[in-house]
């Protein structure tokens, strides 16, 4: 519908929530080795390793950064099958080879091998945010605990504690990835959707990691929203609407 509308662009945020992960590594003192080789690298090559589609690949490795769970390959087995929904990277391989199990394992362990040093990262990353995020971001009230997002968006950390020991539970550190992660895209877009009425594009549509203008956005409203958000690797492209 919007390619119909004279003079109008589709903008994405070019590996946006890579670049944001290597951000906060880099806030974190992690290794960035294996993102930035990512980043250099066509996905097409990496689903390729695996014996996967493009959009397959993108779905596992967008589930292993927003925390999902990964597995050790040798303690993978048919019982698996029935916690799909506590393990969305093993879920996406088996609705690509249709449900074989043994495509499916031997895809998930090239996976796995491939994405090792990320996860090892990852554990890392989670361990940070726990320790100095939370820590830096909370406020208190009336007995709770929250963390607000680049969005001002909250988080009630009550909710996510065991009720006897008082320690975060696993989901919450997945949780807690994908609040901060997203929230910061999210940040830059809103800033540039509000600086659009400062100049000479018009936002006629909110995607989250993109926007759709009618008129080019030009650099100064990119550099502004960049600086506001505190997204330092944000970089846009124009991609076609189909």
């Amino acid at each position: 519908a919007f390619s119909e509308i004279p003079n109008s662009y589709n903008y994405d945020l070019k590996s946006s929530q890579v670049n944001i992960l290597k951000q906060y590594f880099e806030d974190a003192n992690i290794d960035t080795i294996w993102l930035e080789e990512y980043l250099k690298t066509s996905k097409e090559e990496y689903a390729n390793k695996i014996g996967v589609n493009k959009d397959t690949w993108k779905n596992l490795f967008m589930a292993l950064i927003m925390g999902g769970f990964l597995k050790d390959p040798s303690k993978v087995t048919k019982a698996d099958l029935n916690h799909l929904r506590d393990f969305s990277i093993l879920e996406y391989l088996l609705d690509y080879f249709e449900n074989n199990f043994d495509k499916t394992r031997e895809s998930y362990i090239e996976f796995y091998d491939l994405v090792k040093p990320l996860k090892d990262n990852l554990k890392d990353f989670q361990a940070y945010l726990i320790k100095e995020y939370i820590p830096s971001h909370s406020v208190y009230g009336r007995g709770k605990q929250l963390i607000y997002n680049k969005t001002g968006m909250k988080l009630n950390l009550e909710e996510y504690r065991n009720q006897r020991t008082g320690k975060f539970t696993d989901k919450f550190k997945r949780q807690l990835s994908a609040f901060v992660l997203q929230g910061h895209e999210a940040a830059f877009i809103y800033h540039l959707t509000y600086i659009s009425q400062g100049y000479d594009f018009r936002v006629i549509s909110n995607q989250h990691d993109g926007v759709v203008t009618i008129g080019v956005i030009p650099e100064a409203a990119i550099d502004y929203a960049r600086v506001q958000s505190g997204l330092r690797y944000a970089e846009l492209v124009i991609k076609d609407f189909v």
